[in-house]
């Protein structure tokens, strides 16, 4: 079975998955042009930062040549819909490392954010348990305190702080999905 067909067949027994409380579907996405024009929409209304700093124009061509090839690793996109079909949130990431998966981006607009994320992030972890990762990593502005406080409360810890030129500061949450990673880490850094 190649890679593709192995992470196909696990997608596919998680997603698509509708929660019946809210009406939410989360679905997967393939397609990153569908994904970008999708959460493209909702960004501004989920966050409100300024945006990102933007490549100049003149490094945009070799920008986008190293796109192409971080397209080639493990990538997860989802949308999750509202009962009409209309996008309300998003989660994305890609593989960090062999064993660690990189929650790029959440987003859920403010009135399905506590029915939404709350109940779509552990659906998505026990998705990307199944696939073998071992450790989920994620990055959150320090005034984000609600998606911090739910990432604690789902297990994460904070493994410490960023700063970054394009974003500002951020706060790095990891959750080890297993236990034996958890207690080695408590280990490691005398926690435990």
């Amino acid at each position: 079975m190649t890679t593709a067909a192995f992470i196909a067949e696990i997608r596919d027994r998680h997603f698509p998955v509708k929660n019946e409380s809210s009406g939410l579907i989360g679905e997967a996405c393939d397609d990153p042009v569908r994904f970008n024009e999708a959460t493209a929409a909702l960004y501004r209304r989920v966050f409100n930062h300024e945006p990102a700093y933007a490549v100049p124009e003149q490094r945009r061509a070799a920008a986008g040549r190293l796109r192409e090839v971080h397209e080639g690793i493990h990538h997860e996109r989802f949308l999750i819909s509202d009962a009409d079909g209309a996008v309300v949130g998003w989660m994305c990431g890609e593989m960090e490392d062999r064993s660690t998966f990189y929650l790029r981006s959440t987003g859920f607009l403010p009135e399905h954010r506590i029915r939404g994320a709350a109940r779509f992030y552990p659906l998505f972890l026990d998705y990307l348990r199944e696939l073998g990762y071992e450790r989920i990593t994620s990055h959150h502005h320090p005034h984000n305190s609600p998606a911090i406080i739910m990432q604690l409360k789902m297990g994460f810890v904070i493994d410490g702080m960023t700063f970054d030129e394009r974003y500002g500061p951020m706060v790095k949450l990891v959750l080890h999905i297993h236990e034996d990673r958890k207690q080695e880490y408590l280990r490691r850094f005398r926690l435990a």
